[in-house]
Formats: C-alpha cells, sequence, structure tokens
C-alpha cells in the first residue's frame, strides 16, 4: 500500500509539474530558474524527467524486493526435527 500511495503522489508531482510549467507564470520560473543554474535547451528538461521516473521505478522495484525478502524471512518453515537430530 505505501509503494502505491508514494508512487501516486510521485507522478502527481510529476504531472503538476508539466501543468504549471506549460502555464506563462511557471514558463517564466523555470527559465529563470534554467538562467540562473546555466541549464540550456529544452532536452536538460526532458531528461531531468525522465531519469526521475526511472528513479521512481528503481525505488519501487527496491521497495517490493525488499517486501519481499522480509516477508518470505517471517514465514519460512522451522526445519523438521529429524533433520536436527
Amino acid at each position: 500500500m505505501g509503494a502505491v500511495a508514494l508512487w501516486a503522489v510521485s507522478m502527481g508531482f510529476r504531472l503538476g509539474f508539466a501543468v504549471w510549467s506549460s502555464h506563462p507564470s511557471g514558463g517564466a520560473s523555470v527559465a529563470r530558474f534554467s538562467t540562473d543554474h546555466d541549464i540550456t535547451g529544452g532536452q536538460a528538461w526532458v531528461a531531468a524527467l525522465v531519469l526521475m521516473a526511472f528513479g521512481e521505478v528503481l525505488v519501487r522495484l527496491g521497495v517490493i524486493v525488499v517486501r519481499g525478502l522480509r516477508t518470505r524471512a517471517r514465514h519460512r518453515e522451522p526445519a523438521p526435527v529429524s533433520a536436527l537430530a
């Protein structure tokens, strides 16, 4: 449930940024930020958003793997008594 909530929130922020940056006030803010930080060309922003999506996928996959390992360790059946002797 937590991974889904984090994914939904992060996708919402990405969509919000895309919509905000397409409006005049957001576009001006992005342009000013780009100028202040020497970011040239729109492809830098495209690459940043793609890398952010890739990072979200990696983090989500990591959370799923860790949860699976924890669940497997918690529900591991004990060894039969005859094997211990």
